[in-house]
């Protein structure tokens, strides 16, 4: 029974330290380290119980001993995504309630839905006008290949820029734009350094309509014939990651990681 126990016990604090290392949740008040401040976070809320109870860092449902085990075992840890230069860090407390949501109905547009170019579908645009939907969300992602900006390392916006000024012409609102692929260039590589080559890229496309140009990997400068006519002010990062591998299935751990750096 000693050994038994004491195997037991090895294996706990095993369990605890490699859950801990990846666990943000033991920083409970999200300044990106774990330190004694999250140790009376925890200790205030020692034996509350409850689904969002705040110090419950393996969502047990009870603030106790294997909470507190978890906490110890990261603590000093400091957030593994790296803050760009001005950029903010965005992070997640389950236990807190930021208020209620604002719903909005809104439309997707893909290339391939038939609402394009008005000399190459006119029936379609006159109806699309005509109806004049609620805010649209244009993606990137084309079937097969119309909306991406970028194809084998080539740079065109032509069938993008034609959705986006469609919808800003025939929609009651500005169109948010979903980033929901990375080109066929940039590798898909989910560490901050990859995700940093994938931040270049959206970047580029984001200054393209959001200042009027933006400036190639090879110093090319292309211009928005529209200038910023079509600037977009919501911006998504991919589509669904968690059940459509664009860059791997993500976790949100993962999605947030990548998030950040982006």
């Amino acid at each position: 029974m000693v050994v038994l126990f004491l195997g037991l016990g090895i294996g706990g604090v095993w369990w605890f330290v490699s859950k801990a290392a990846s666990n943000v949740a033991a920083d409970l008040n999200n300044d990106a380290k774990v330190d004694v401040l999250d140790l009376s976070a925890l200790l205030t809320n020692w034996a509350g119980t409850g689904t969002s109870t705040r110090g419950d860092i393996n969502s047990d449902s009870a603030v106790n001993i294997f909470d507190l085990s978890l906490l110890l075992a990261g603590w000093g840890s400091n957030s593994t995504a790296t803050i760009p230069a001005g950029g903010a860090l965005v992070t997640v407390d389950a236990a807190s309630n930021a208020g209620a949501w604002k719903v909005a109905l809104s439309f997707g547009h893909f290339w391939s839905d038939g609402v394009n170019e008005p000399t190459q579908n006119s029936a379609s645009y006159v109806k699309w006008a005509a109806y004049n939907p609620p805010p649209v969300r244009v993606s990137t992602r084309g079937y097969p290949t119309g909306g991406i900006p970028k194809i084998g390392g080539v740079w065109n916006f032509a069938h993008l820029d034609a959705m986006i000024t469609i919808d800003r012409q025939s929609s009651q609102a500005a169109p948010m734009v979903n980033l929901s692929e990375i080109a066929d260039d940039i590798p898909c590589v989910r560490t901050n350094a990859g995700f940093a080559v994938m931040g270049q890229y959206f970047a580029r496309i984001v200054s393209y309509y959001n200042t009027g140009s933006m400036v190639t990997e090879t110093g090319a400068t292309i211009t928005n014939p529209y200038g910023t006519a079509n600037k977009i002010t919501y911006w998504e990062l991919f589509n669904e990651p968690s059940i459509i591998p664009d860059c791997g299935l993500m976790t949100p751990d993962e999605y947030a990681s990548m998030f950040n750096v982006v």
